[in-house]
């Protein structure tokens, strides 16, 4: 354990260990953002429609509900950007994860079906 916490140490004091670490922190510190600006709320897929084939704009769309802190029920639409196989074994009724912005609950994402997110969590709320 403490040879290899030496070889550890060691190894971040080339170049090449400091721009490792350095990107670690950068995208650890971004993925932990990420989570702090989200809450999951559970979803339900209500219409799919896939393109077949997929072209390079678009995979096609997916249609969900989910229901927010007092209980409403929302409709929103995401475009699909690229057939990943989670979207292609996707059917209407299944239930999938819906990431709600903490500063502006109107805002919503999909994570891991490749779909088209135009506004971040971190972005101003507009008036």
């Amino acid at each position: 354990m403490i040879i290899a916490g030496a070889i550890l140490f060691a190894f971040l004091q080339s170049d090449e260990g400091q721009w490792l670490m350095g990107l670690i922190i950068v995208y650890g510190g971004v993925m932990l953002g990420g989570a702090v600006a989200h809450q999951t709320v559970p979803g339900e897929v209500v219409d799919l429609n896939r393109i077949d084939p997929p072209n390079s704009y678009s995979a096609g769309s997916i249609s969900f509900t989910y229901r927010d802190d007092e209980g409403v029920l929302h409709e929103e639409r995401r475009r699909v950007m690229y057939a990943t196989d989670k979207f292609r074994a996707l059917a209407v009724g299944d239930e999938i994860k819906v990431w709600v912005c903490r500063n502006d609950r109107s805002r919503v994402k999909l994570v891991g079906y490749g779909t088209s997110e135009p506004q971040k969590c971190f972005d101003e709320p507009e008036q």
